[in-house]
């Protein structure tokens, strides 16, 4: 099985391919970069042969060269590093780009069905068919596998009669058509056609009602694997209609076919929410929201039944009564228990990596499926591939909170970190709806702990001063920075279970100094501190663990202090995206102190993040309880787990900056390795947390 890590690099060769402008830049995505005379010549040959094709009719369509992006992606196998199989991206092109040709490049691309004639250069893999190169986008590789299939070493007569006899039985040699009478339906129109078979809408003469009736593709006849695939579909519907709980969200299937190639079911004339997006049907945000959870109902009765969709898209969810969706299609659906044995026509964007990879099936595959589908209802757009964290940092602040975390989670790369059920979807459907998080307000962990005012508390220590105090709540954000220095990324969806109380301020000489004389420690006047009791208190790693232990609170982690500086959405600093100006932060390069000193905690009460914390970054900076590992968050993302014996153990972490530092480190998302016990740096000072964590050490 591909490690996460694998499949983002992958991914990125698709996105380097997808994003070029230029022929050359397109050979450049494909062929490896590298300095052999062989692959600098290949580059330059596919160049050449792409610019003169595209430039063959003057003016120049720039859409032409959109065209072949995904189409030489479909030759991603003739590619070390491809991501999924050519027919998964070329059903794509297919799809999102034939009808942006216009009527000139039309005519240069033969089309015969689903056939394209294509120029050699771009196709990886050829086969011979009446002396014409061709490529099929949708049947080339199932037809490799059929060659090596068992069903494909029966003798060819054989073969020959049993498919004779499945058109005779469904209709005849020839495709259905207006008129024709299946299954009782008289055949109206063609409403629609997919990788499997066609859908029509007719009238079933019994009753003079509207029904549709879907049809195994008269052209595929020769696929057994497609065949034995659709009747399994066919079957698994079959299977969920007769059982008397299956919810009205769920297609209702009246007659099939007793080859099991085509079946009847009920007629929708509002159609699919691929036909027609919210925005066109004018849907309001509190319709969107509840067609998604009803969408998590009719998906939750098949898995608690261990049927897989495998195909969750909007083309799938028929619009009924009242906006009630239906799910429909399911064609490549299987019992969770069965093993991936048949072939699969996905969607690429909503299907998930694993599903792309050809993995086993499995219901995380359906939820990731649920994610796009909901990022579709809420922008009326196909969504991206990936949805990574850049994507749901652009979907916070527009959108609400639990619903961001919601497309988060559910389209995560790593099934580990999706939700493990659709009944934790709606769980936090639920909380969202209540208008709250999992938490209702900031939970009373301590006696030590008061509320001032709203949002702000205070925490008692043994010395009898009062430490200030902002409350966090739990939940994901973003963290990291794909565009820092290596120990910022991965970028990533990060969560925290608990909610906590922080430090509004880094601990002062002030406080310090009173918490020596309480331990009975000896007081200092390191770095002038007494001449300036609201500046940071400079302290190593373990001088802060101390006062942490002592006044009953704890070092944040990292994602603790990120979260309280850049808030959930992942600012890039702590007031937002504004660069650094003279009211925001102290650092080297300051107008005013120029790396001469740290300034009062208080100084710049216009650089508060969201939290209200304050002097996050800049000033001092701020020790968190891990070790130092440059790789953390990419150990991370590759579902490691972290330890106390990771890293050097001399190196803790730092974040924040200080005012020793210049403006490139005062990212929130800057990190630092620092030694525990040096004693001679002038800018390292120490923000305690209160969590359920802290209390459970304390015990």
């Amino acid at each position: 099985m591909l490690q996460v890590v694998e499949l983002q690099q992958k991914i990125r060769v698709v996105n380097a391919a997808l994003e070029v402008s230029s022929p050359a830049q397109l050979a450049k995505a494909l062929i490896p970069d590298d300095d052999t005379n062989d692959a600098q010549h290949k580059r330059k040959q596919l160049a050449d042969s792409l610019a003169n094709w595209c430039s063959a009719e003057p003016p120049r369509n720039p859409r032409t060269l959109e065209f072949f992006k995904l189409v030489a992606l479909a030759a991603m196998k003739r590619m070390s590093g491809s991501v999924v199989s050519a027919p998964h991206l070329a059903c794509c092109a297919v799809s999102e780009f034939v009808d942006l040709m216009d009527d000139k490049l039309k005519a240069r691309v033969r089309l015969t069905g689903q056939h394209y004639e294509l120029p050699s250069e771009l196709i990886g893999a050829r086969t011979a068919r009446n002396g014409a190169d061709w490529y099929d986008f949708a049947t080339v590789e199932a037809l490799t596998e059929l060659s090596r299939a068992p069903v494909a070493q029966m003798p060819a007569s054989e073969r020959r009669d049993k498919l004779h006899q499945l058109e005779s039985k469904l209709i005849g040699t020839r495709p259905p058509r207006k008129g024709d009478n299946i299954l009782g339906v008289e055949l109206v129109s063609l409403v629609g056609s997919g990788s499997f078979g066609e859908v029509w809408d007719g009238i079933y003469a019994s009753t003079g009602e509207k029904r549709a009736v879907k049809i195994f593709a008269n052209n595929k006849f020769k696929m057994h694997l497609a065949m034995r695939q659709f009747r399994e579909g066919v079957a698994v519907l079959e299977r969920l209609n007769r059982m008397s709980s299956r919810p009205a969200t769920i297609v209702r299937m009246h007659d099939r076919d007793k080859s099991g190639l085509a079946f009847s079911m009920d007629f929708f004339k509002d159609g699919d929410l691929g036909n027609e997006s919210p925005n066109q049907r004018g849907w309001a945000f509190d319709t969107r929201v509840e067609v998604f959870r009803k969408l998590c109902g009719a998906l939750k009765f098949a898995h608690d039944v261990e049927v897989i969709h495998r195909d969750i898209k909007p083309g799938n969810i028929l619009v009924g009564p009242n906006c009630t969706p239906v799910l429909t299609d399911f064609d490549i659906a299987v019992n969770s228990a069965e093993a991936a044995h048949l072939v699969t026509y996905v969607t690429p964007r909503y299907s998930s990596p694993q599903l792309l990879g050809g993995h086993q099936p499995s219901k995380t595959d359906d939820i990731y499926g649920l994610g796009c589908v909901l990022l579709f209802l809420l922008r009326s757009e196909t969504p991206p591939f990936p949805i990574d964290a850049e994507v749901i940092r652009g979907l916070s602040g527009t959108y609400p909170r639990y619903l961001v975390e919601i497309i988060s989670r559910c389209t995560a790369m790593d099934p580990v970190r999706r939700y493990k059920s659709v009944d934790q979807i709606l769980e936090a459907l639920q909380r969202g709806a209540m208008g709250r998080t999992p938490e209702v307000c900031a939970p009373r962990l301590s006696e030590r702990i008061r509320e001032a005012e709203s949002g702000v508390f205070w925490w008692k220590t043994p010395a009898g001063f009062e430490i200030e105090m902002v409350y966090v709540e739990a939940g994901w954000f973003f963290m990291g920075n794909a565009y820092g220095e290596r120990s910022e990324g991965p970028a990533h969806m990060r969560t925290i279970e608990q909610g906590y109380f922080i430090a509004r301020y880094p601990i002062t000489n002030g406080e310090f100094d009173r918490y020596c004389v309480s331990a009975g420690l000896a007081r200092r006047d390191r770095f002038n501190a007494g001449e300036r009791p609201q500046h940071p208190a400079v302290v190593t790693w373990d001088e802060a663990v101390d006062f942490c232990q002592w006044a009953g609170l704890s070092l944040p982690t990292e994602p603790q202090w990120e979260k309280a500086a850049r808030g959930p959405d992942g600012a890039t600093y702590p007031w937002g995206e504004a660069e650094p100006a003279a009211n925001l932060c102290n650092w080297n390069g300051h107008p005013e102190y120029r790396g001469k000193s740290s300034t009062p905690v208080d100084a710049f009460p216009d650089g508060e993040s969201r939290y209200g914390v304050r002097d996050s970054v800049g000033n001092i900076w701020q020790w968190c309880a891990e070790r130092w590992t440059e790789d953390a968050y990419l150990r991370f993302e590759r579902g490691e787990e972290s330890s106390d014996r990771d890293g050097d153990g001399l190196l803790r972490v730092c974040r924040g900056s200080s005012w020793v530092h210049g403006v490139d480190k005062l990212r929130c998302s800057y990190r630092l390795g620092l030694n525990h016990s040096y004693q001679d740096a002038p800018d390292t000072g120490v923000r305690p947390v209160y969590s359920v964590t802290t209390a459970a050490l304390l015990k």
